[in-house]
């Protein structure tokens, strides 16, 4: 890749060996596919709920759409992953450099930062105060808003994916107002604020809704830099002092150096173990 990503650490596990982590990411997906669908069949066939037009307002929620990011984005990878460990080569090296970029600033930092965020926000202000009535909401409730942190997590400490780009937050934040838009047009097209912090007669005036956004734009940032500490100290324990290079394609008989110099991570680790 010309210094993007040559030695693979999207496609890589300091511990698991290439086939292995495309049939967890693999499972992944099938498992996160599975939740969305089931979500959209539940509420279509149950019209005191709502129906199909809860399952469209469904659409419109934050930790909904996050979750196809997950689908999708662990589909994908499953497939880069499963082409590294056949050829020795990655998906991403077909591609342009501005679409490897957008896949290292977009896909990963997202994947990485939102399912932590919605985790927070779901269970200290969403969450209801008793416990869910059906086990199938219960189900639903604790995979979107439990196990996408998990996923999350095993992004981050398993696999040997580099450091995000400190700029990479600008992305989330961009994000995160192009949904405020969103949610407001569904407020217009459907007459109901998906939440009800949005809500300025909810909870009192425009100024308050203001101040719930500051405060989630914060919060997106701090787990950003929260992420980060988690990468740079994994790679710095794992591959600086423990030694683990990382499991690699048979197919990948490149002669590039595996180790990661300690200076890399001291002095520059977003840029620099990006580029090795």
């Amino acid at each position: 890749m010309d210094g993007f990503d040559n030695t693979y650490r999207f496609e890589t596990s300091w511990c698991l060996p290439p086939y292995a982590l495309c049939a967890i990411r693999a499972l992944f997906s099938i498992y996160a596919f599975f939740v969305l669908y089931s979500v959209i069949g539940w509420l279509c066939g149950h019209d005191e709920l709502g129906g199909c037009s809860a399952a469209l307002l469904e659409l419109s929620h934050f930790s909904f759409l996050s979750y196809w990011g997950i689908a999708y984005y662990f589909l994908v990878s499953s497939v880069d992953t499963f082409i590294y460990a056949r050829t020795g080569t990655a998906l991403p090296d077909r591609l342009p450099r501005s679409l490897q970029i957008l896949h290292w600033a977009f896909l990963c930092a997202t994947i990485t930062v939102y399912p932590l965020l919605i985790t927070a926000l779901y269970w200290v202000w969403a969450s209801p105060a008793q416990w869910f009535p059906l086990k199938f909401v219960a189900w639903n409730s604790l995979s979107r808003h439990g196990l996408n942190s998990a996923f999350a997590l095993f992004e981050i400490v398993m696999t040997r994916t580099a450091p995000h780009a400190w700029a990479h937050v600008l992305w989330l934040l961009a994000v995160l107002v192009l949904y405020l838009g969103l949610a407001y047009i569904a407020r217009i097209t459907t007459g109901i604020y998906v939440y009800s912090f949005l809500d300025p007669a909810q909870v009192g005036n425009r100024g308050i809704v203001i101040v719930f956004m500051s405060h989630i734009a914060i919060a997106c940032v701090l787990i950003f830099i929260l992420v980060q500490g988690l990468i740079i100290m994994r790679i710095w324990l794992i591959e600086c002092k423990l030694g683990f290079d990382g499991k690699f394609a048979h197919a990948d008989a490149s002669d590039r150096v595996r180790s990661v110099d300690i200076e890399l991570v001291n002095s520059a680790p977003s840029a620099k173990i990006a580029a090795r």
